[in-house]
């Protein structure tokens, strides 16, 4: 459990409690006016949330390392490349079909990586040292755009790549 969410769970107690306090100071009203006692009992419960807040901070950030617990087990690794973030690819793909340079320097390298990769992993090629094998492999289109010695375009005016080329190498990649 986060500190967040233990405030939460101090807070959700506190406005509780301040809420019971101010139903009961309805429930014992004296016929001059209010009884006093109620009120006092919600201030003494707001300042009590203080030494609750030093309370909550002493607490270890999480329950996996509390004296006396294993830490939880760690999910299965993935058998293929650790994938970056879904949004670090929809950034790439967005930008890599709308500029060149964006294409060249983020989206063709993440392309390339997963490529040697997989052919070294699938087909025990090496992208770099058997480029043959690879555009075997990979095909005209997959090759031509990731291949290590492809052109550079560093100009950002010039269009990306095509989205239907870029499925088409995915889905070779996907594939092999």
């Amino acid at each position: 459990m986060s500190r967040t969410r233990d405030w939460r769970t101090v807070g959700s107690l506190a406005a509780a409690l301040v809420a019971a306090l101010a139903l009961a100071s309805t429930l014992f009203t004296r016929e001059d006016g209010v009884d006093p006692r109620p009120l006092l009992l919600a201030v003494g419960a707001v300042v009590a949330v203080a030494p609750l807040r030093r309370l909550v901070a002493s607490l270890p950030l999480d329950h996996a390392r509390a004296p006396g617990l294993r830490p939880a087990p760690a999910p299965p690794g993935p058998t293929d490349l650790p994938p970056a973030s879904l949004a670090t690819w929809i950034g790439r793909v967005n930008g890599g079909t709308s500029s060149a340079r964006a294409a060249t320097f983020r989206l063709v390298p993440g392309l390339r990586d997963i490529a040697r990769f997989r052919l070294a992993d699938r087909k025990g090629l090496s992208l770099d040292h058997d480029p043959d094998g690879a555009a075997a492999a990979l095909g005209p289109v997959t090759w031509a755009v990731i291949r290590p010695d492809a052109p550079r375009n560093v100009e950002a005016s010039l269009p990306g790549l095509r989205v239907d080329v870029v499925d088409e190498v995915v889905t070779t990649l996907e594939r092999l």
